[in-house]
């Protein structure tokens, strides 16, 4: 979770662009590639192996609530108490999928804090208080699932490491900076972070000071081994260069710049797309090494020419840029998108705000040879597990002025090959690891009605569609 004063900005800017929320998704053109169907049994009530998560607020206990149901009815499985979650959480799924870590907030401010322990075989949640105050920012399983990694912030950072055998604490410290990324090492005896340093805390001028930072720490007893700064990575608000740093949240003085941040499947290593400057920076762990490339070309000069459309939109000079970052599961290619937002002042005083699409971009994670771009409009990205489609959720057409709506890309032909009017599609799966498609859509001019979708994994055939009164949210292990 970013800083409070980031999401302010930034979502008054997506704002004014975020398209119309659903009221009926279309039939959607089916995408060429085509994987196994998953069946979802249509006669009798389904079981808790072939049930999805879904939190649903409750208007009356003002509480999320936790429970499996259908996936294409919402009917809850019988016999599965649903576990009340506050006002707010944040949830992990361990490695082998067989918990849950939930960190749940009671109230509005980010005190009483509960972290629950959930195991989804039995149903049976174990609970601890945690002794932070802050929001949470990350959670980290070790490769085990024996230890879980939690940091928060607020007046001042958390990180603290939960050891499930003996139930209880085994380390905590209070970081320098906010962490807002964290993963054990693959041999589960260090903790990697990644954040940024708030200045101004709790003002209208809060924002982030130098460059992002990085850690290392032990995951015994949590004491620092390496830490670094990132050089020219930037994530976070900014003061503009003519801008009033004094008053930094008036339009026109401040700017967000958040980058595309993907760690790496098969290594000890960090990826950061700059949102700012064409340049990629990675992380090693294991080396203590920060290297900072200059995306390079790949293409041949009559490649550049056919998609001389997608020109890269540079966002040094915007007011806020934001890119969304997903990696292949071998980790050879790292896929960006984004958007890029622009405040003009108008001839009265009055500011508009401009947004542009940031090209789709095919980075290669090895030398950051920009592989492939593609003209989108995104401002979430999905990949599928198997690394084949990837989900760009934002315009339907790729255009500023498209529709809401979720467009498929096939990575081995560089190709749109499906699209879903007014409806964010991602991949999912049930219990028992069958995988699916599913959307939850909220209805305009229909207070906190949402309407949850699910497809089949190919994308070809709606399995279901169904409407809860209040807002939900499928349980996804992203």
């Amino acid at each position: 979770m970013r800083s409070s004063a980031l999401w302010v900005i930034l979502l008054l800017a997506l704002g004014a662009c975020a398209p119309a929320a659903s009221t009926q998704a279309a039939t959607p053109t089916p995408p060429e590639h085509v994987a196994t169907p998953t069946t979802i049994p249509t006669h009798g009530p389904a079981s808790y192996s072939r049930s999805m998560l879904v939190s649903r607020w409750d208007p009356q206990r003002r509480t999320y609530r936790l429970s499996p149901v259908d996936p294409a009815t919402g009917e809850a499985i019988p016999g599965y108490e649903p576990l009340a979650l506050g006002v707010n959480f944040y949830h992990r799924f361990s490695p082998d999928e067989r918990k849950l870590a939930i960190v749940a907030y009671p109230y509005e401010l980010p005190s009483g804090v509960i972290l629950h322990m959930l195991d989804l075989q039995t149903w049976k949640d174990q609970s601890l208080p945690l002794e932070v105050t802050g929001w949470n920012n990350a959670l980290a399983f070790s490769p085990d699932g024996s230890r879980l990694a939690v940091t928060c912030s607020y007046r001042d950072s958390s990180l603290l490491i939960y050891d499930l055998t003996q139930g209880k604490i085994t380390a905590q410290i209070q970081p320098d900076y906010d962490i807002t990324e964290l993963r054990f090492t693959a041999d589960g005896t260090g903790l990697m972070a990644y954040g940024h340093q708030l200045v101004e805390r709790f003002t209208e001028n809060e924002h982030t000071a130098g460059a992002a930072r990085v850690g290392l720490y032990d995951a015994a007893n949590l004491t620092l081994r390496w830490s670094a700064e990132a050089t020219g990575v930037r994530d976070g608000i900014y003061p503009t260069a003519k801008g009033d740093a004094s008053a930094i949240h008036q339009p026109g003085n401040g700017e967000y710049v958040m980058p595309g941040i993907v760690w790496a499947p098969d290594a000890d290593q960090l990826y950061i797309v700059h949102a700012d400057e064409e340049r990629l920076t990675r992380i090693d762990f294991a080396q203590l090494v920060v290297t900072t490339l200059d995306l390079q070309p790949q293409l041949s000069w009559f490649e550049r020419f056919l998609i001389l459309g997608a020109v890269p939109v540079h966002a040094k000079m915007a007011s806020g840029s934001s890119l969304q970052a997903v990696i292949a599961p071998e980790g050879g290619l790292i896929y960006v998108a984004g958007v890029r937002n622009e405040v003009k002042t108008l001839a009265n005083g009055d500011w508009e705000l401009e947004t542009f699409p940031l090209n789709l971009r095919t980075i290669r994670s090895s030398d950051a040879a920009v592989v492939f771009e593609k003209q989108a409009f995104a401002s979430d990205l999905r990949i599928a597990p198997d690394g084949k489609r990837l989900f760009l959720q934002g315009s339907i057409d790729g255009t500023v002025d498209g529709g809401p709506g979720t467009r498929v890309y096939d990575a081995s032909t560089h190709e749109f090959t499906g699209k879903y009017e007014e409806i964010y599609l991602e991949p999912a799966q049930l219990l028992d690891g069958s995988r699916v498609l599913v959307a939850s859509t909220s209805l305009p001019d229909a207070g906190e009605i949402t309407r949850m979708t699910l497809y089949s994994y190919d994308g070809a055939e709606k399995l279901g569609e169904w409407d809860s009164p209040t807002y939900a949210a499928w349980i996804l292990n992203r």
